[in-house]
């Protein structure tokens, strides 16, 4: 009986470790998300790995996550082999990565995602270097680059198409504001880059636009590596890598 109760100590051990990692992942989580409506975490890994800090796998799966402004409908993630202070776990301190770590991620937007994100820092600076390509090309003095500094520039709609989407925005001039509408398509350049092409411009007063298409890339950075991007009329899917710092 009492070599039963020893070799059972352990797997209990190893169950007790299982719950605390999860509950201090879905704590880290939360802390870097605005807001989440559903999130279900796994944790994969035997009792030494667990045991001396490192989680062979974790699958996260995230429903109406908002993070850094850019809302997302569903968010789906698979992380391996990453390092995390146990001890300090262990002893109720929140968790925290010791070394960067490579996710795959698969995530899916909705136009409707877009247009909840159209005020966040990131979107609205694609959208500023979308427009600054656009307006040098064409040559419209009426809009600066000083005006589109200003965060007066206002996404008013936006739709999804096969292969890319159509951004109605309001952009300040010397005199006022007026409407411009943005069409492009949208695809991978590079793993870092997505690239916007046959992008075109058109003002209400439709005397201002480009004569040709054209074609511009946004960076995303060193640590992004994109694998596949659809663009449909519902919705937006993208799937990669990203390297999560500490």
């Amino acid at each position: 009986m009492k070599d039963l109760r020893s070799s059972q100590r352990p797997k209990r051990s190893s169950r007790v470790i299982n719950r605390l990692l999860k509950t201090a992942l879905k704590a880290w989580l939360r802390s870097q998300l605005t807001s989440i409506a559903d999130l279900k975490i796994e944790v994969e890994g035997c009792d030494l790995n667990l045991l001396a800090g490192t989680i062979p796998k974790v699958c996260l799966m995230a429903e109406k996550a908002v993070y850094q402004g850019i809302h997302f409908s569903k968010i789906d993630i698979v992380a391996h082999q990453i390092q995390v202070n146990l001890k300090q776990i262990l002893r109720g301190k929140p968790l925290q990565l010791m070394q960067p770590i490579p996710i795959e991620f698969s995530v899916l937007l909705q136009a409707t995602d877009l247009y909840q994100s159209r005020t966040a820092p990131l979107m609205q600076s694609a959208v500023r270097d979308l427009l600054q390509v656009l307006l040098r090309t064409s040559q419209e003095d009426a809009i600066t680059d000083d005006a589109l500094s200003l965060p007066a520039i206002k996404i008013q709609e936006i739709q999804f198409k096969n292969n890319g989407f159509i951004l109605k925005v309001q952009v300040p001039s010397v005199i006022d504001s007026s409407t411009a509408t943005l069409e492009t398509c949208l695809t991978i350049g590079h793993p870092q880059e997505l690239l916007f092409y046959d992008l075109t411009y058109q003002t209400e007063s439709k005397h201002n636009h480009l004569e040709q298409p054209q074609t511009t890339s946004i960076n995303l950075g060193t640590q992004v590596n994109l694998k596949s991007l659809l663009l449909t009329p519902a919705s937006l899917i993208c799937k990669g890598q990203i390297e999560v710092q500490p």
